[in-house]
């Protein structure tokens, strides 16, 4: 299948959803609506996590499973990182085996810690959230709840994430190609290396079709690296770039917003804190004429001759708009290029001349 940009940006705005819930109310783990979901769609699960990080660890919202659309789909979103706790999670990058695939290979701990606490909900149901021992199944069964369907391999079902959110979308898709009846679509963004070579040679025989969308301007699909060289990306990856379209920053390069922005201009604005500046040539400030020399020809009428040299300095002139090299003469030293009415309060401030002679 190839590479769409308008049906990425269609999953990619479900993932926008699920930063935009999460933003309007973090302490909200179940919320009964997802704010900003594409029309047509039901609300069918909400996704949960628990940080490992500090001595609370409370569920948080961290996606959810929805169905509709035309034809009608089920959408795996999730989120990425967002508070502190969550990027020190990503950080615990050991390579561990990843067991809810035969021969799965290997993946980062952070990931799999993660993975490991997902669970899902009800929503608005108000009972305690807590991690399932059969995520994939779980997510497997919701998908074919919302689509009042039985499990079948051709259920179409997409998982989208972006961040960390990708690399636990690519955990999921391998775990439910391997684990259960859904061969679900993978659309990630921005996805940090998963795992190793092992984990990616899997991954590519399980996935049917799998877009790995990467900024070439953003560092986190280039991270995590060990020495050995060990992290291996998944295919199929699709680069853009954001340079000259978005402004360069590591925050703007990672936003979800500009991938989908680059990936299709005309449909989804840039977010503006990220806009590129508009140049506009420079206004010099007007300079002082106060001791300027006048450069007229000595054919132009009104020419009264050259203008008395200051004593103390040896002034050339360098450019037609009267920039002169400052020479002091008793040290030969040059003080650079200099427009005459920067020239007597430089020398003021390093105290070459006295106040008096200025």
């Amino acid at each position: 299948m190839p590479m769409n940009p308008a049906a990425a940006v269609t999953w990619g705005s479900f993932v926008q959803a699920a930063y935009d819930q999460y933003a309007s109310d973090p302490g909200q783990a179940n919320p009964a609506a997802i704010m900003n979901m594409p029309a047509g769609y039901t609300l069918v699960r909400t996704i949960q996590m628990t940080d490992f990080l500090g001595p609370v660890r409370s569920r948080v919202f961290y996606g959810f499973v929805a169905a509709g659309g035309d034809p009608r789909t089920a959408v795996v979103a999730l989120r990425g990182t967002v508070g502190a706790a969550e990027w020190w999670d990503d950080l615990h990058w050991d390579l561990v085996p990843f067991t809810q695939v035969p021969d799965g290979g290997k993946v980062a701990r952070g990931f799999l810690d993660i993975y490991s606490t997902y669970g899902t909900m009800t929503p608005g149901q108000q009972q305690g959230a807590r991690a399932s021992a059969t995520f994939a199944a779980d997510v497997a069964q919701a998908a074919a709840s919302g689509l009042q369907a039985g499990l079948d391999p051709a259920l179409p079902a997409v998982v989208c994430g972006h961040s960390l959110g990708g690399a636990l979308a690519t955990l999921l898709v391998a775990d439910l190609t391997a684990n259960t009846p859904l061969k679900p679509q993978a659309w990630t963004f921005a996805s940090p290396r998963v795992g190793d070579a092992d984990f990616a040679g899997r991954y590519g025989g399980l996935s049917t079709v799998s877009w790995r969308i990467y900024n070439q301007a953003d560092v986190v699909p280039y991270f995590p690296v060990d020495a050995a060289g060990s992290y291996q990306p998944v295919t199929a990856g699709y680069a853009i770039n954001s340079l000259g379209k978005a402004k360069w920053s590591l925050r703007c390069a990672h936003a979800l917003s500009t991938y989908l922005h680059v990936l299709s201009p005309g449909t989804v604005p840039l977010n503006p804190a990220c806009t590129l500046a508009i140049w506009q040539p420079a206004t010099a400030p007007p300079r002082s004429t106060a001791g300027r020399r006048s450069y007229r020809s000595t054919h132009q009428p009104g020419y009264r001759g050259p203008i008395a040299r200051t004593p103390r300095l040896a002034c050339s002139c360098m450019t037609a708009r009267h920039r002169k090299r400052i020479v002091i003469p008793q040290t030969g030293r040059h003080l650079g290029l200099y427009g005459s009415g920067h020239i007597q309060e430089f020398l003021r401030r390093r105290s070459l001349m006295p106040r008096a002679a200025l």
